[in-house]
């Protein structure tokens, strides 16, 4: 009888849909920012060449409709403007069309 809940658990977490844990991006200076009213476009120096498993990423991105949005759109531009390196942690995939990795949160280095 034990075994069988064990199998019932094992096959009820191999069945459902993880979510991604994410990464860190290299760290560098953002070299540009684009907002829209649905998202903001992040690009820094350093650009990783990793996809993290988006088609396009080149650029970072938040969304709007994010509960953190106000408060990572605002450390983007203190940092861009002082000129600060930021590591990004990025997980899935947001911005125009779903297709840039998307930005969870921000670190601002001295």
């Amino acid at each position: 009888m034990e075994m069988r809940k064990i199998s019932a658990i094992l096959i009820a977490l191999l069945s459902t849909n993880l979510v991604e844990a994410g990464e860190a991006t290299t760290q560098g200076k953002i070299i540009a920012s684009y907002t829209s009213g649905a998202w903001t476009m992040v690009r820094i120096d350093s650009q990783s060449t990793k996809t993290f498993g988006c088609e396009k990423p080149n650029w970072y991105a938040i969304n709007s409709g994010d509960s953190n949005y106000q408060t990572i759109v605002s450390s983007i531009l203190a940092a861009q403007m002082a000129q600060k390196e930021v590591s990004l942690w990025v997980s899935g995939c947001g911005g125009q069309a779903g297709s840039y990795p998307k930005i969870e949160s921000i670190v601002i280095n001295s």
